[in-house]
């Protein structure tokens, strides 16, 4: 598929109220679990979030989103490359090629590196990653969304991430 070009025209209106963006039941379906709680949450002046939660028996787990626009290019695009400082270089996910920043040599680089992996992930948006605590950073035009799951007991969370990431943007 073709990626718009990078000064392209935003992804629609600004979003207000980021708890529109997944339902219970879209969490539910990829998360495996019953969301017991919805709450707006803004973390930054117009960077609407959402978080839903639920109780896992040994802790509560959710789904946290935040939503940038206007500005989610820029700031897309300042959060990769400080991660990519900070992680020492880029490490492919899935298909996507590595295609720049050249690994620091040092062994606390590289140890860092694999605590923070930071890897491109293709077919999300006009671009994606995935950062440190495996959260997804896309951007759809104008507008970035950042996406984590905390759960202490799945280890399938950089794939069920990236499968809501797509429903949120799909909304976009």
């Amino acid at each position: 598929g073709g990626a718009s070009p990078a000064g392209g025209t935003g992804a629609g209106s600004a979003v207000s109220n980021a708890c529109e963006l997944l339902t219970a039941a879209d969490i539910q379906t990829v998360v495996g679990h019953a969301v017991a709680s919805t709450s707006p949450v803004e973390n930054q002046p117009d960077q609407p979030g959402c978080a839903w939660s639920w109780d896992s028996g040994i802790g509560s787990n959710d789904v946290t989103l935040t939503v940038v626009s206007p500005g989610g290019r820029a700031d897309f695009d300042s959060t990769r490359q400080f991660d990519l400082k900070f992680a020492g270089g880029l490490s492919s996910l899935g298909s996507a090629a590595a295609s720049e920043a050249a690994p620091l040599s040092s062994d606390l680089a590289q140890n860092l590196g694999d605590v923070f992996k930071v890897g491109d992930v293709a077919g999300l948006g006009d671009a994606a990653f995935m950062g440190p605590g495996t959260t997804i950073y896309a951007v759809k035009g104008d507008t970035e969304i950042q996406l984590q799951i905390l759960d202490v007991i799945d280890d399938g969370i950089p794939a069920k991430t990236i499968q809501l990431a797509k429903i949120v943007l799909g909304h976009l």
